[in-house]
């Protein structure tokens, strides 16, 4: 069986990834969440899920 993407053609645009960011930083700042923790959160659940699996 073959992986499949489950993103739309548009999604895999490099300018669609830099808008998507662009917004969930703006986002973050609103709620004021500090870009730091964010990023050592997403490290954490991405190798929580590495190791799981």
């Amino acid at each position: 069986m073959a992986w499949k993407s489950q993103l739309s053609p548009e999604e895999h645009d490099e300018s669609y990834r830099i808008e998507w960011g662009s917004k969930v930083a703006k986002l973050l700042d609103c709620v004021k969440v500090p870009y730091v923790a964010w990023g050592d959160l997403m490290i954490a659940h991405l190798c929580n899920n590495k190791t799981e699996t």
